[in-house]
């Protein structure tokens, strides 16, 4: 090489080239922020003591801050203090020991969400010494959600099955007749008297304790089963020592890329089923007995006017049983609350035949024993016939043709009204 080459080579860049150089450059440069712009991750790049240099599009977006609000900042102002110390520690000891830092954090989001990031820390080196970090941060918040819940629903599984009476399992028939049980629930104490370590090692333990009587009836429901792919329903007897057990066993097979048949099902002591279904009749009864007597009391209510009168409006048809029903209610109410008055309203009544009316009669009589006088409301023309047919003596029971008249009738009677 020619001395005049080597001098060439060392002089400056013209104004022209050193301009090219530059826009070159600023091509590369903006071709980079670009690139980085386009990665869903979170990427910062901070300087000594933390001071943020740079932060790409993602960053910038999740904290709604521009590069030029983020320049030089530690970290937001909305983010939690204890956070921000903790970006600062891991920092310095990026800084101090020039390794790579793996790790979880929680990021504050500019509507105040917090997310869960994993994290990269790597050193940035120039001349041999660290100059700065660089942090890739991916939210793995809804992997923590999903891991989070998947870890709950094992959970919940796992203690609802400890739960449900009786014992619930998988049971695996191979296509060469070999038997297991990949899972037996901690039931099985209760229904067979054994661990399930035990069942495990020894799948025939459960065959062998089926009644000699009901044995083959129990092989014959598993092998339809098996060749149908249909329900398994059996209720039969296990001997547990010298004690016979009723078992009632459901399940639901399936059929595996192997030909084995895999059923998951639940075996229940079938005394709990024969205790609940009798319990189920006694509450139903009971309701039914609830519900009648509630009626009962809706259909006769016994409302208090003043101190001294009492009304009962009485609404729908009446039978015998309802009218025995009026009596008892409005002698009690008269014997209770030493009413002088007592109006019994017949106006929502569509029919009063003989019976009724003569129920009515002995009420308002026995009313008047206790020192009561009843008053008959909504009395229509068709009621008033009946009463009439009974010969009842109307100088023993006042009527009126409506409730009103009735009420104020009361009223004057009592002394309220003149």
């Amino acid at each position: 090489m020619s001395t005049d080459n080597i001098s060439s080579s060392s002089q400056p860049l013209s104004g022209t080239d050193a301009s090219q150089r530059i826009s070159d450059l600023e091509a590369q440069v903006a071709l980079y922020t670009q690139m980085l712009d386009a990665i869903p991750d979170l990427i910062l790049y901070k300087g000594p003591h933390s001071h943020i240099r740079y932060a790409n599009k993602a960053f910038r977006q999740y904290y709604a801050m521009s590069m030029d609000e983020l320049h030089n900042l530690i970290d937001a102002p909305f983010n939690e203090p204890d956070y921000t110390l903790q970006y600062i520690k891991d920092d310095q000891h990026v800084f101090s020991t020039g390794e790579t830092l793996h790790i979880e954090e929680p990021v504050t989001r500019h509507d105040g969400q917090i997310n869960i990031f994993s994290t990269i820390k790597v050193p940035v080196t120039g001349d041999g010494a660290t100059i700065g970090t660089v942090g890739v941060s991916r939210n793995i918040n809804d992997q923590k959600s999903m891991t989070a819940a998947l870890e709950s629903s094992e959970e919940r599984l796992r203690r609802i099955t400890a739960n449900v009476p009786g014992m619930v399992y998988q049971f695996l028939l191979a296509p060469d007749g070999t038997i297991s049980f990949p899972y037996v629930s901690e039931g099985c104490r209760e229904i067979y008297g054994v661990e399930p370590e035990a069942i495990y090692q020894d799948s025939s333990l459960l065959f062998k304790r089926v009644h000699p009587d009901d044995q083959s009836r129990f092989n014959a429901s598993i092998a339809e089963s098996a060749r149908t792919l249909g329900p398994w329903q059996w209720e039969g007897r296990v001997l547990i020592g010298t004690q016979e057990k009723w078992l009632e066993g459901k399940s639901r097979p399936s059929r595996l890329a192997d030909g084995s048949t895999l059923w998951d099902g639940v075996l229940l002591d079938g005394s709990v089923g024969r205790r609940a279904e009798l319990e189920r009749v006694r509450l139903q009864e009971e309701l039914i007995h609830v519900q009648a007597t509630a009626l009962v009391e809706l259909s006769t209510p016994l409302i208090r006017l003043n101190k001294t009168t009492l009304m009962m409006p009485l609404i729908g048809s009446i039978d015998t049983q309802r009218a025995s029903h009026v009596i008892t209610s409005l002698l009690e109410g008269v014997s209770s609350q030493q009413a002088q008055v007592a109006i019994l309203d017949l106006t929502g009544v569509p029919v009063v035949d003989t019976q009724v009316a003569a129920a009515l009669i002995r009420a308002a009589q026995s009313a008047r024993l206790l020192g009561a006088e009843v008053i008959l409301t909504g009395i229509r023309p068709e009621i008033a016939q009946t009463l009439v047919a009974l010969g009842v003596d109307l100088n023993q029971v006042v009527t009126r043709s409506n409730l009103q008249m009735g009420i104020e009738y009361a009223l004057v009677k009592t002394g309220q009204r003149r």
